[in-house]
């Protein structure tokens, strides 16, 4: 029995409200531990296989985060006592982050054969979908693009270019561009270009292709 009281001690019984919560980055969210048991109750908050950030303010049963980061996401811990027990609840947050794309390409120069790949890694919580398009035109026919990568079967002049990865998810929008320039392209091999026996005996001419990341942009 408690003392002063004719009620038996308690110990203390935790929950959180909400249990699994979302924000967006930069954004702030807050969950609330609530408990019962004979007083006082302690509460104390921990991140599960992780450490609090300094953006975390915490006071009694209620955590704020903000503002809130990719980083955040994971599954903090409520964790109550009092002198006849302990209880602990869990919450899990989600931060989603903006979408991120990094270009891979080819350096420069460098002499193709035959498919020119240009990858565009979109990054981000949720996964950004990401799209190319050609600055100042259209991106011709026959030119693949499948999971984030434009694959370029047969480079041609008019390939030449400014293209534009697109990366976007709910959190917003954002681009990165590589230029593409096609030199000493020849059909006739007699000219003195650069060409290349393949098996079979078919001649192949390289146009030379040099790329420059000119960086992301928002």
């Amino acid at each position: 029995v408690a003392e002063g009281s004719t009620h038996p001690a308690a110990p203390p019984y935790a929950t959180i409200v909400p249990e699994d919560t979302a924000v967006q980055a930069g954004g702030t969210l807050q969950v609330q531990c609530l408990a019962h048991g004979t007083p006082p109750l302690h509460y104390t908050w921990d991140k599960v296989n992780g450490s609090l950030s300094t953006r975390v303010a915490h006071r009694a049963g209620l955590l704020r985060l903000g503002p809130a980061a990719p980083a955040d996401t994971g599954t903090y811990r409520c964790l109550v006592t009092n002198r006849i027990g302990t209880a602990e609840a869990f919450a899990r947050v989600a931060v989603h982050g903006e979408p991120s794309p990094g270009l891979g390409a080819i350096g420069a120069p460098h002499w193709v054969l035959a498919a020119l790949p240009l990858e565009c890694l979109g990054l981000g919580e949720p996964r950004p979908h990401v799209t190319w398009s050609k600055v100042g035109g259209r991106i011709r026919p026959g030119v693949l693009i499948r999971a984030g990568t434009l694959t370029i079967e047969q480079v041609e002049r008019a390939d030449a270019g400014q293209y534009r990865c697109t990366a976007t998810n709910a959190v917003g929008t954002v681009q990165s561009h590589v230029i593409l320039h096609v030199q000493g392209e020849h059909r006739d091999a007699q000219l003195g270009t650069h060409a290349v026996s393949l098996p079979g005996g078919d001649a192949f001419v390289c146009p030379q292709l040099l790329l420059k990341s000119l960086g992301s942009q928002r």
